[in-house]
């Protein structure tokens, strides 16, 4: 295990920044562990937080801006 870093990303809440979203999350998946995760585990975790991030702007701001 390599050593803790701590990440902050802060995007408005809108669709487009999701694609932002899910290159930083496959960025931070290879650079947290020794050995490689497989892009089949690296694009469930992104489907994953994609779909709870777009449950949020959807459901929390609807048409105003986040």
């Amino acid at each position: 295990m390599k050593t803790q870093d701590t990440v902050k990303l802060d995007l408005p809440a809108q669709y487009q920044n999701l694609n932002i979203l899910g290159e930083c999350i496959s960025a931070m998946l290879q650079r947290a562990v020794d050995d490689p995760i497989s892009g089949d585990t690296v694009f469930e975790i992104q489907l994953a937080v994609h779909e709870i991030c777009n449950n949020i702007i959807e459901h929390a701001y609807g048409h105003e801006k986040g």
